[in-house]
């Protein structure tokens, strides 16, 4: 890793659906930063959710490696921004990484009525809605607060 590279990590809860999308976003739209993702109880699998794959793959994203990890102390506080993808998330490492709330950020929080939901039980159309929902963020996300 370079280090004259911000390290951004998107936190959910199981790093299966939601985080590794939007790290994989990210890194396609911002190359100048480094992204990551983890999760708070990670799915005990290689990959990523099959949906997620087929979401990234029709954004012409091809670099589908995933490992889902586990959020950790040393991730936080190597971390420029911690970024949560929803409250649940937020007030869970809030209380975990208790040292390190000026870095914990809440994914939408310039667009506090588009919430990211936990996908893994909805239907494929309703899935594909929150990771349109990641897109629109990630796309809408500024970064420049973190330079």
């Amino acid at each position: 890793m370079e280090t004259n590279r911000k390290e951004i990590i998107f936190v959910c809860l199981a790093n299966y659906c939601r985080s590794p999308v939007a790290e994989k976003l990210f890194q396609h739209y911002y190359p100048q930063f480094n992204f990551t993702s983890a999760g708070i109880s990670p799915k005990h699998s290689i990959g990523m959710d099959i949906r997620s794959e087929k979401f990234l793959k029709l954004k012409k994203i091809n670099d589908l490696h995933h490992v889902p990890k586990k959020i950790n102390s040393t991730m936080v506080s190597n971390a420029t921004a911690v970024i949560c993808l929803d409250f649940f998330i937020l007030g869970k490492l809030n209380s975990m990484f208790s040292g390190h709330h000026e870095k914990i950020k809440l994914f939408n929080f310039g667009y506090p009525n588009l919430r990211v939901y936990d996908p893994y039980t909805f239907n494929e159309k309703k899935y594909f809605e929150q990771m349109e929902r990641i897109e629109y963020l990630c796309k809408k996300f500024d970064l420049n607060i973190f330079i």
